[in-house]
């Protein structure tokens, strides 16, 4: 396994190897999208004649380049997409079999929510959840919670209970210890979702509809749900729409404008709690 284009002598070296005993091997060049031409060239060179005894796997997230647009005409290219987000739930529930435990949409739902969308890092968590599991056959979201519940979770419920008292210190507390361990991006993405989650358990709530119902709606176990409905009582409807179009507004900001996410993060905390119940922007 060869970690970087840096080390394509080692690559040729190991390529023009002989096996003994009719010993077969796979060479594995990770950043292949990172060789510079000649090496690309001699890549090519290779392949009309390879070594018999030896699997060349050139492995790259950047298939702009010449050696892929090459490739792309040959028998040689294969392109391994990510499940887009919408499929990855299924890819965990199909993962969580593969560990022979069975569970549901929702919880697979949950665990995404919770760890992101890096398939590594995903089928890493399954395992310990799998292993935490023990006998069990089918995976709960307590589970899942007991095992990958991170403490940037509660922050950002704290954060945002301190939005709902008013309290601006405490909300910038929040905000900034989140920042001490978790990227700005991630962070955003954060406190976005957890609006959007919130004015989605406000608008049920006249509906009538009961803790089960909502949680169904918006796919995430009941016990879970219950924090955001009990969180979703410190605002107003209008108030939750005022917050969501700030945090709209930070993000055409972040997109336009060399102001730092840290920074516009900061003011987009002060204006919802300055901005006023009869206004929203």
């Amino acid at each position: 396994e060869i970690t970087s284009p840096n080390d394509f002598a080692q690559l040729e070296q190991t390529l023009s190897t002989v096996g003994f005993f009719d010993q077969k091997k796979v060479v594995i060049l990770h950043e292949a999208d990172k060789l510079k031409q000649p090496q690309i060239k001699k890549v090519f060179n290779y392949l009309d004649k390879p070594n018999p005894d030896v699997t060349l796997v050139l492995v790259a997230l950047n298939k702009n380049n010449t050696l892929f647009e090459q490739a792309k005409k040959s028998r040689y290219f294969y392109e391994y997409k990510s499940p887009k987000k919408d499929h990855l739930s299924q890819w965990v529930i199909d993962f969580f079999k593969k560990e022979g435990k069975a569970t549901n949409f929702e919880v697979a739902s949950y665990l995404v929510d919770l760890i992101g969308d890096n398939l590594n890092t995903l089928s890493n968590e399954i395992k310990k959840i799998a292993l935490y599991a023990g006998e069990k056959e089918k995976v709960e979201a307590d589970d899942v919670f007991a095992v990958c519940s991170s403490q940037t979770h509660e922050t950002i419920f704290d954060l945002v209970d301190a939005l709902g008292q008013k309290n601006l210190s405490m909300s910038l507390w929040h905000l900034n210890n989140l920042f001490y361990t978790e990227k700005e991006e991630k962070i955003f993405y954060m406190i976005i979702r957890q609006f959007r989650l919130l004015l989605k358990t406000k608008g049920y709530e006249p509906k009538g509809m009961g803790l089960a119902q909502i949680a169904k709606a918006i796919k995430l176990p009941p016990f879970i749900a219950a924090k955001y409905q009990k969180q979703a009582k410190h605002f107003s409807t209008l108030k939750l729409i005022q917050a969501h179009s700030v945090l709209m507004e930070t993000e055409i900001t972040n997109k336009t404008t060399p102001t730092p996410l840290k920074t516009a993060l900061e003011l987009a905390i002060v204006k919802i709690l300055s901005s006023e119940e009869q206004y929203v922007s």
